[in-house]
């Protein structure tokens, strides 16, 4: 599944913002847009982003030692 399909499973606002802000990011990958609709990261800033995923980790890290 590529760039296309995607754009036709999520609203065109949301695709646009995806692909902006891969743009934006320099991460030219089917994936990165994917997981970026897939999350709505597209919008969140890039210090957001970074705190959502280090929340992430963390939760991670603490349900492996539980």
């Amino acid at each position: 599944m590529g760039i296309l399909s995607e754009s036709k499973k999520h609203a065109p606002e949301d695709f646009g913002r995806a692909c902006k802000k891969a743009l934006e990011m320099k991460v030219y990958t089917c994936k990165f847009i994917r997981n970026t609709l897939k999350y709505k990261t597209f919008n969140l800033d890039a210090e957001e982003e970074i705190r959502r995923i280090m929340d992430d980790n963390e939760t991670r890290r603490l349900d492996i030692l539980n």
